[in-house]
């Protein structure tokens, strides 16, 4: 064994400095190592792409992290080995140790917020088969993400003895200026966060707004929501109002809609096959479900014509008006191969003639 007793002072600390040094680096491998190599090989049996990501989030701050913890060490060795060499340099050099390994635990930690929140925003979503942590979680990440960075620099201000009471105060005194001022945002804001958690509607879904336009629910934001007409424009309502407004949703829960396509025929019409032709052309066209079967109803005896309608399902709204205008066209053409008229308007005429 290397015997260093008979070494000078300033030797036997220049190589008890290498050899913190070297252990930090070999430290900072070998965590790196473990990461890679171990933890990364169990984590690629797992189903979940989580723990790959987590790991990932944490390897390269990790070693930084672990090289700062050394170089902490390091100072504090020589404080000790040293103490009336430049005492201010330790000091100035110890703060800056402390704040860089502050910054990169904070890193770390914003990293590994992110990666949770990718992960349920988007394998957690689909595995629900639910949209509420794809709209939702963005929000909850960018406050996790303020949250971190205050209690960080709470943290480094509380290290050099800054007054953080004072500075809460003023900021407490700020917020509600701010928020006084901008009420009616925040408003908008509670309103959205709300809309996310109730979820009344999604993406995608065709709604009747309280004013009477039927539209798509196109982007619901933090302060507004923007719902797509017919004719692709949009229309832009603050959340505040929809919470207070009353929302007709056409496709939820059950997004399958209804199609009713009604024809008039002659009086004098053979009823029961007025029926079996409309109802024939329902179950031919493609897009009509099977189940509910379609049905036919007798539904008026009209001035000139008697009435019926037909009554079948598709699978999505995007097919209500196509698959109607297809079967009404069938019906027409259906009804003319078989004879049966389709009347239009007409009025008998009386005439009276006085007498002379």
């Amino acid at each position: 064994m290397f015997d260093t007793s008979t070494l000078p002072y300033w030797a036997t600390e220049l190589i008890t400095v290498g050899a913190i040094i070297a252990g930090s680096l070999a430290a900072a491998f070998a965590a790196v190592w473990v990461i890679t190599r171990i933890f990364a090989r169990l984590a690629s049996k797992t189903e979940t792409t989580l723990d790959d990501n987590l790991l990932a989030a944490i390897k390269r701050p990790g070693f930084w992290l672990i090289l700062t913890l050394g170089l902490y060490f390091l100072v504090e060795h020589l404080k000790t080995a040293f103490p009336d060499f430049a005492v201010w340099a330790y000091e100035y050099v110890g703060s800056a140790i402390w704040v860089i390994g502050a910054f990169l635990v904070t890193v770390m930690v914003l990293r590994l917020v992110n990666v949770v929140g990718l992960w349920l925003s988007k394998d957690v979503a689909s595995a629900a088969e639910s949209d509420i942590y794809s709209e939702f979680m963005p929000l909850v990440n960018r406050v996790l993400r303020v949250v971190v960075i205050i209690i960080a620099l709470v943290t480094v201000m509380s290290h050099f003895n800054i007054d953080v009471k004072g500075l809460l105060a003023v900021l407490g005194v700020g917020s509600l200026a701010i928020a006084l001022a901008a009420k009616d945002t925040l408003a908008n804001m509670i309103s959205g966060f709300i809309i996310m958690v109730d979820r009344p509607f999604r993406v995608g879904d065709r709604i009747v707004l309280d004013s009477g336009e039927k539209c798509d629910v196109f982007h619901i934001g933090l302060r507004s929501t923007k719902f797509k007409t017919f004719e692709h424009t949009l229309i832009i309502v603050p959340n505040e109002n929809l919470l207070t407004s009353k929302i007709t949703n056409i496709t939820y829960p059950d997004p399958r809609i209804r199609v009713k396509v009604k024809i008039g025929v002659a009086y004098g019409s053979d009823i029961e096959q007025v029926k079996k032709i409309i109802v024939q052309c329902a179950k031919d066209h493609p897009k009509v479900l099977d189940s509910p079967a379609p049905v036919a109803h007798l539904i008026g005896l009209g001035d000139n014509s008697v009435d019926f309608a037909v009554v079948g399902r598709v699978n999505a709204i995007t097919d209500q008006y196509t698959t109607q205008n297809e079967i009404r066209q069938a019906i027409y053409d259906s009804l003319n191969e078989a004879g049966i008229e389709i009347p239009f308007p007409q009025m008998t005429v009386w005439m009276k003639q006085e007498a002379v």
